[in-house]
């Protein structure tokens, strides 16, 4: 599981991955929290015209960043090859 995090103001502080993921493991099941983090600019996330994120493009934009910055989650490096998936 990745979680993308979009803020809702430029510069907005956030907490380290290690902090947000220990808040994420006092609240949920083990097998839900994430593996990754990524924070995402506004203008990169799509929404439909009732202001819902587009669930497939923003798994498009998760790989890609995944990719570019040859991400490795469980064993698996991610590349360009995933994006095309």
């Amino acid at each position: 599981i990745v979680l993308c995090i979009v803020p809702t103001r430029d510069g907005e502080d956030l907490p380290e991955p290690d902090r947000l993921r220990e808040m994420l493991r006092e609240r949920l099941s083990a097998y839900k929290v994430p593996r990754a983090f990524l924070v995402l600019r506004r203008d990169e996330v799509a929404y439909t015209g009732s202001r819902k994120v587009q669930l497939e493009a923003l798994r498009a934009t998760a790989l890609e960043h995944l990719a570019r910055t040859r991400a490795e989650i469980a064993g698996h490096r991610y590349s360009e090859a995933d994006v095309r998936v």
